[in-house]
């Protein structure tokens, strides 16, 4: 694709892509180095597919916490046990135990179980179960990286009524505020809590971080319970975006970018020039095992382009070379080896070049990232 320097921004339209969450897309590729384009319309030049991630297992805690209580002296013991599946979640709607994760917002439903048990027998004397739905989101132009937690009783029997939710929070490589006050989850259904994770990024690095939430259980006169956790999904923050030296912002690095062109769009003979290309074998097409990735290097830019569309190639009028794979990319023509080429509508590939920097500006596509391209209708 050519290079483009306007500041008219156009937009890809979106199809399905599978089971896919849009990261959506504002702004133009110009402006000053902290304007990086945000996250705000419904349509928009990536869609963000949906991976999933087990939140954590389940543990039989029940020998540990009986044997504590009987140390201390306490008549009853507490349990608190958190499950996990590794089956895979389309919709945050649906309790799976799994994280569903796209390129800056991640979610997951999951369950626990509270039991009451006395302390010499292991006879259950309550029990309460519950839900907790995680959410973490992160962007451009901060570093910061929110957790909320929203838990909900479905059930409660007994010595649980009682049971009183409390709990904090660690973080790896970020900093934290917040924590789980004391709220009465047994008796009033409900509980929530709100952390803010700020990544220790510097400047041009980056930097992969963790949260990790946990939180126990207390009734009167019994030791508290084990505490359980439900780890996020690592985040990922930067100061290394290019073309933006002062940007900063935070990203799933888990999400699969796909960047869509239609046939029938305003990029048709584009579009039309990677479909075939990609069908001779060339790497990158959507749902394959193979990838692009992004390349940096200017200099190596201009080699892959030379060698796929070099100036001596005689373009037809209204005409432009078009490359596949990507120039900017490390599977352009001079590191693959192999592209393909064609002359396509000059308007079209500006287009298409401008959209294809745009996809890479809003998701935060740094240097060796992987990304896929779809080609719609």
């Amino acid at each position: 694709m050519q290079r483009t320097h306007s500041t008219r921004s156009r937009l890809i339209r979106l199809a399905a892509a599978g089971a896919a969450i849009a990261a959506t897309a504002a702004g133009s590729l110009t402006g000053s180095a902290n304007a990086v384009p945000q996250s705000s319309s419904p349509v928009t030049t990536t869609v963000t597919t949906s991976v999933t991630q087990p939140v954590g297992a389940k543990a039989d805690v029940v020998q540990l916490a009986l044997t504590k209580a009987r140390a201390n002296g306490d008549r009853v013991a507490l349990v608190n046990s958190f499950s996990a599946s590794p089956q895979a979640t389309t919709s945050c709607s649906l309790v799976r135990n799994a994280w569903l994760i796209s390129r800056f917002h991640a979610c997951a439903n999951a369950t626990g179980i509270f039991r009451v048990l006395d302390a010499r027998t292991g006879r259950e004397l309550g029990k309460m179960t519950y839900t907790v739905h995680g959410d973490v989101t992160s962007r451009t132009g901060s570093k910061a990286f929110p957790y909320s937690l929203h838990f909900t009783r479905n059930s409660v029997s007994g010595a649980a009524a009682g049971a009183v939710i409390s709990g904090s929070a660690s973080a790896s490589n970020a900093t934290t505020r917040g924590n789980i006050p004391s709220q009465p989850l047994g008796a009033s259904g409900k509980a929530s809590a709100n952390f803010t994770f700020t990544s220790k990024v510097g400047r041009g690095k980056i930097l992969a971080s963790g949260a990790t939430p946990k939180w126990i259980f207390t009734v009167p006169g019994a030791t508290p319970s084990n505490p359980v956790s439900f780890p996020a999904p690592v985040v990922r923050c930067d100061n290394a975006l290019k073309g933006y030296p002062r940007s900063y912002g935070c990203v799933f690095p888990q999400s699969k970018n796909v960047i869509q062109y239609s046939l029938s769009g305003y990029v048709k003979e584009v579009a039309k020039h990677i479909k075939d290309a990609q069908a001779s074998g060339l790497p990158g097409a959507y749902g394959g095992r193979t990838v692009l990735q992004r390349l940096y290097d200017d200099r190596q830019i201009r080699r892959n382009r030379r060698t796929s569309c070099p100036d001596s190639l005689p373009r037809p009028a209204g005409k432009s070379c078009d490359e596949y794979a990507f120039a900017s990319t490390y599977q352009g023509g001079a590191l693959l080896g192999r592209f393909s080429r064609r002359m396509v509508n000059e308007t079209q590939n500006t287009d298409a070049g401008r959209d294809l920097n745009k996809f890479y500006t809003v998701n935060r596509i740094l240097n060796k990232d992987p990304f896929q391209v779809a080609i719609v209708r």
